[in-house]
């Protein structure tokens, strides 16, 4: 798996990031996920591409946290960053293969690099990662979205393919998890009220549109897809 060491190297703007807007984002979209009154919550995070998800953790007050990926520039920067917190360099086949059990894991737009038997693999080493009534959360860009899954599909160059909740159910249930406990949503990118009614209408409007035109219309439509997955 040494071909994905410099994968996100090139996606880190170490100096430039500001994620307020995104932790938002995540309280938003999943912040519920949290409500649960877990002792001694367990958290990992698999090679995501910003330190977002880490802040979201560090507001919550949220104290075992790990973070594991291949780019050590991003290890060191972020060891110094927060050093509360436990960060590794080192594959995730190789990580998941140790006996740690995990209350969640996150993983945002790494997928999409991977391959089909690899995501298999990769799916089967989450689930057996899973304490009982474990949670994985997984963001990555949505092939049903309606005006940026091409943008996506190849606006880099280590992307393989796109996934919609569709065929990303398929390799979940290859991989152990039940059909019941797996919940795709549209990821919502406001969680102000008037901005979700304007959106709604839009929506309404489009699907009408498309309707009239003989195109079909999914449910799942975001530039993102939003998945969580209980064990």
């Amino acid at each position: 798996m040494n071909k994905y060491k410099n994968y996100y190297s090139n996606h880190v703007w170490y100096s430039t990031i500001n994620c307020k807007w995104l932790v938002k984002k995540y309280k938003c979209n999943f912040g519920d996920v949290f409500n649960k009154k877990w002792k001694n919550i367990k958290i990992l995070e698999i090679w995501c591409w910003m330190w977002c998800f880490t802040e979201f953790i560090k507001n919550l007050n949220i104290k075992d946290y790990t973070w594991i990926d291949l780019d050590n520039d991003s290890i060191i920067f972020l060891k110094e960053k927060y050093p509360e917190f436990h960060f590794i360099n080192i594959s995730v086949f190789d990580f998941l293969k140790w006996e740690d059990k995990y209350d969640i894991i996150f993983i945002s737009h790494v997928f999409e690099h991977f391959s089909i038997e690899e995501w298999i693999l990769l799916s089967k080493l989450i689930f057996k990662s899973l304490k009982s009534n474990g949670v994985w959360i997984n963001i990555m860009p949505n092939a049903w979205s309606l005006y940026y899954s091409w943008y996506m599909r190849y606006v880099d160059i280590t992307h393989k393919t796109l996934y919609s909740y569709e065929s990303f159910s398929q390799i979940l249930l290859q991989s152990w998890f039940q059909k019941d406990k797996i919940l795709h949503k549209n990821f919502l990118v406001s969680c102000k009220f008037y901005f979700r009614f304007v959106k709604t209408i839009w929506i309404f409007i489009h699907k009408i549109l498309l309707w009239l035109i003989w195109q079909s219309f999914h449910k799942i439509y975001t530039d993102n897809l939003l998945t969580i997955i209980k064990k």
